[in-house]
């Protein structure tokens, strides 16, 4: 296996997670004793990072990972990028991340891959490919 290409659907469970994690972090920001415009602020720091967070899981359409290192990412509103495997990447069964450096560029980049986004079988090979990289 050199290389394995995965066309990434919409994760149902990661959309979830973001929201019941931005939600809940509301409700504690509104139980707070601080003032009730530091309160709304911060609810409405919390509500816009959550947003871009849902944001950047749609944002990745497919991800290529060759075995000697050589990453493409396609996204829905940029044009694909070429870059290398960084250190710090994770891959789990239940979670992958890859983390990669586009060419010209000073930091690297994360994506995050879950379960529901691939079949299970471009799953598997993702993570053994990224395993072997």
């Amino acid at each position: 296996m050199e290389s394995v290409c995965c066309e990434l659907k919409y994760s149902r469970a990661g959309a979830a997670f973001i929201g019941i994690s931005a939600l809940a972090t509301v409700a504690i920001v509104a139980l707070l004793p601080w003032a009730a415009g530091l309160r709304v602020a911060l609810a409405a720091l919390v509500a816009a990072h959550g947003a871009r967070a849902l944001e950047r899981l749609a944002c990745v359409r497919a991800v290529h990972v060759h075995l000697d290192g050589h990453v493409r990412i396609e996204s829905r509103d940029a044009p694909a990028r070429e870059g290398t495997l960084a250190a710090g990447g994770f891959v789990a069964p239940w979670l992958v991340c890859v983390r990669w450096r586009p060419r010209g560029a000073r930091f690297d980049r994360t994506v995050l891959v879950l379960p529901d986004m691939l079949s299970p079988d471009a799953f598997r090979r993702l993570r053994i490919v990224l395993r072997s990289a």
